[in-house]
């Protein structure tokens, strides 16, 4: 459903990733099973660029700013050979304060174009 609205598709995809003890808990990273799909159905690879160094408070129920900082050096961008134009696939998007952390660290990289695909987003959250 989501890849024929991908006009342009990125080079590499990537995800969110979870701390390892909420993979432990949960079994699953949805973000990254997305991710995996739908590199299948665009034919476009996907890699775990990132890794969750700290681990962080549930973002639900936090706003904007303690999403930020909530998020401050959660996450290290892995040794990877990265292209000129990167997807981050997330499963909601509500401030876009993951995506924005995460951002920085490709764009810190080298990365010239970032997009950001997700399957649900939240309107309007203070």
């Amino acid at each position: 459903m989501l890849a024929p609205l991908i006009e342009s598709p990125a080079r590499q995809l990537t995800y969110v990733p979870l701390h390892w003890q909420r993979y432990m808990t949960r079994g699953y990273n949805q973000s990254e099973l997305l991710a995996k799909s739908l590199g299948q159905i665009l034919d476009i690879p996907c890699f775990p660029f990132f890794r969750r160094v700290r681990k962080t408070l549930p973002q639900l129920g936090l706003n904007s700013n303690q999403r930020k900082a909530n998020l401050n050096q959660a996450f290290i961008l892995r040794q990877a050979r990265l292209s000129n134009h990167v997807a981050i696939v997330d499963d909601v998007l509500t401030t876009g304060s993951t995506v924005d952390g995460l951002c920085s660290l490709l764009r810190n990289a080298g990365v010239e174009k970032v997009d950001i695909y997700c399957i649900c987003r939240t309107a309007n959250v203070g």
